[in-house]
């Protein structure tokens, strides 16, 4: 378990370092984390760090202006996510909630300003002010910081009408907190629900599908399968690319089940995935196998979904509609008491 745990940790090393996560550079700005005394990895170029429960830290970022105008940085500090391709974000995501799993959220040990002005052609140092948790935790603590170029020009439609589209250079890099250099927890999978929706305008199932340990999960796989409820025959499925998939410590994705341009039917189901981690030099693979959960597609639904008439979709929960009735009721039956109530005292009852 030493030697996957050691795997695991360098294999998020070349992942985070792949999309630009730090000592990030274009020709124009350019990111570089200032490494601490208590890096664990000093090969490291984001935040791999050895803390103590309720040590303070100020952690710095240098930023390079290369151009000739002065610019404003955008900064968020956000938890580690997993998206829908399995890939690790350190972006605060507006389609995504706070995992139910997760103990310790980045975002609220980190304290940090909204912009940094970088001079032309000069240096600004951004400090995140880090206040780790009280109390000692088990395994990884992890997310990061994005960086986003402020674009001061407003999008202007051009003289055929279109929107002119600015790219926002974006740079995230990671942060993880550890209070030990033992070995990681093991992952671990669950299914928690699943629906019908819609992906690029196409048909899928998301099936949610979660890590519920503090600790990365690499080489993932996910095979995903639809029964109609009771059913031994499969209406849809989805199988990754083998060991295409990342899951953050704390996390979870909703793995989409495409139809491949086929309709939904209504009808109740039963949604099932199998998670399996490669196994590396002499580990064993690991294999979750079959998790699932029962859903419904109901007519409104299939037929929103099958013709993209999505004003159809009635999206009011049920027992807010049983509430309003009943609300109602009492409000008909306390206006009526009263008015007895006022008729009879002037005696005309």
């Amino acid at each position: 378990m030493k030697k996957l745990c050691k795997i695991l940790i360098f294999m998020l090393l070349v992942v985070t370092l792949l999309p630009m996560l730090a000592s990030a550079s274009d020709a124009n700005f350019a990111v570089e984390a200032i490494i601490p005394d208590n890096q664990i990895s000093t090969e490291a170029t984001w935040f791999n760090l050895l803390v103590e429960p309720g040590d303070r830290q100020t952690l710095e970022l240098q930023l390079r202006n290369n151009t000739d105008d002065d610019m404003t940085v955008e900064v968020d500090v956000a938890a580690a996510t997993t998206n829908l391709n399995g890939i690790v974000e350190y972006r605060t995501r507006a389609d995504i909630e706070r995992d139910s799993t997760l103990t310790h959220d980045l975002a609220d040990l980190v304290t940090f300003p909204e912009t940094v002005d970088v001079p032309a052609n000069g240096l600004a140092v951004l400090e995140l002010e880090l206040a780790v948790p009280n109390e000692d935790f088990e395994g990884l603590i992890a997310g990061g910081v994005s960086l986003h170029i402020q674009d001061s020009e407003v999008d202007e439609p051009d003289e055929e009408g279109r929107t002119r589209i600015r790219n926002r250079f974006a740079y995230e890099v990671a942060i993880t907190l550890q209070t030990s250099e033992e070995e990681m927890p093991t992952p671990n999978f669950v299914v928690n629900d699943a629906r019908a929706g819609h992906l690029s305008a196409r048909n899928v199932i998301f099936v949610n599908v979660q890590n519920t340990e503090a600790t990365f999960a690499t080489w993932v796989s996910l095979n995903g399968r639809v029964f109609p409820r009771g059913g031994t025959v499969w209406h849809w499925s989805e199988v990754t690319l083998p060991r295409s998939m990342m899951f953050a410590p704390n996390s979870n994705m909703d793995f989409p089940i495409h139809l491949n341009a086929l309709m939904f039917e209504a009808g109740e189901y039963t949604a099932c995935v199998t998670v399996t981690i490669e196994g590396l030099e002499d580990e064993d693979e690991m294999v979750w196998e079959d998790l699932c959960t029962d859903f419904t597609i109901t007519p409104n639904q299939a037929h929103a979904f099958n013709t993209g008439d999505f004003d159809a979709l009635d999206t009011t929960p049920v027992w807010l509609i049983v509430l309003l009735i009943i609300t109602a009721i009492t409000a008909v039956g306390v206006i009526g008491a009263v008015l007895y109530l006022k008729l009879r005292e002037r005696k005309y009852f």
